[in-house]
């Protein structure tokens, strides 16, 4: 597993924000890696339907192609399948440690981001950090 260093501007793709503006995810994304986006995440809160998971490839591809690191949301399943990062939140780390398939995601996910640290796995998590 990689550590990334995390660029001062760290653009997130929220979906639902997205939608109720009326932009193009895709669009979007173009947009922030021709601008210089050194990271890039996908964030999706609601259910993930084949077209969000076929959106999330599009942009792991996009994000490949430019030497972007990818991040996902949430979706350790998702980003081991997609080989990108993976941004887990306080409250999603308890969840996972209880994911039968947590050693799969470990060895086939490239990165976790936790708690605002890259790198940080539930073994390896200073557990005096918030």
């Amino acid at each position: 597993m990689a550590i990334i260093s995390i660029p001062a501007v760290y653009p997130i793709l929220d979906t639902a924000t997205l939608d109720r503006l009326g932009l193009d995810c895709v669009t979007a994304a173009e947009a922030l890696i021709e601008g210089g986006a050194k990271i890039l995440q996908v964030r999706h809160k609601t259910f993930w339907s084949r077209e969000t998971f076929a959106l999330s490839e599009t942009l792991s591809g996009m994000c490949s192609e430019a030497r972007v690191p990818f991040v996902i949301n949430d979706r350790a399943d998702y980003a081991a399948i997609l080989k990108s990062a993976l941004h887990l939140g306080q409250g999603d780390l308890p969840k996972v440690t209880e994911w039968k398939h947590l050693d799969l995601i470990k060895t086939r996910s490239r990165d976790i981001l936790t708690n605002g640290r890259m790198g940080a796995t539930p073994e390896t998590r200073d557990p005096r950090s918030p």
